[in-house]
């Protein structure tokens, strides 16, 4: 079994930096945007059950993919965060490549999408394919996982409302 999950409104409460870059750059999204966004992740706290979920998924031998949009130059400070915070025995951390602009859903879809198609036989039991679960904060990606029709089993957790960060 494996499991794609997103780090930003899952495990890691990135909404301070989200508001900080809301109201240095409104609605902007272009790089001066997201270097303030990445500004500080390293201090992200927890959101404890995104933890919960993905201690418990590492526990019962489940591949953990951490799928994120952040940037490959994030990759440093955001393996350091993940060890830091008892979630290092990952199997891969997947970030977004340099100079990739593509809508987060886009470039999640797309790492998906190819990733589950190339498992390798390891992963089939039987013949069986695979079990494969997503979980992300956002709605659209889950949706947009949903509409692959790959048989993966999405969830939507955290996200940025006062109601739904520590969600599960």
């Amino acid at each position: 079994m494996i499991a794609f999950i997103d780090i930003d409104g899952v495990v890691a409460d990135a909404r301070r930096r989200r508001e900080r870059m809301l109201a240095l750059h409104g609605n902007k999204r272009d790089d001066a945007a997201w270097a303030t966004f990445h500004e500080g992740a390293e201090k992200d706290p927890v959101i404890p059950g995104g933890f919960l979920l993905v201690r418990g998924l590492m526990e019962s031998q489940v591949d953990v993919f951490f799928l994120t949009a952040r940037a490959e130059s994030q990759r440093s400070v955001t393996a350091h965060w993940l060890a830091a915070n008892g979630l290092g025995d990952y199997e891969h951390l997947i970030m977004r490549p340099h100079g990739d602009r593509r809508p987060g859903v886009e470039f999640k879809t797309e790492i998906v999408k190819r990733e589950v198609a190339d498992l390798p036989s390891i992963y089939y039991i039987n013949d069986c394919r695979p079990t494969v679960i997503a979980v992300d904060d956002d709605p659209r990606i889950t949706a947009a996982y949903d509409a692959l029709k790959m048989g993966i089993y999405t969830m939507t957790i955290g996200g940025y409302s006062d109601k739904g960060i520590n969600a599960l």
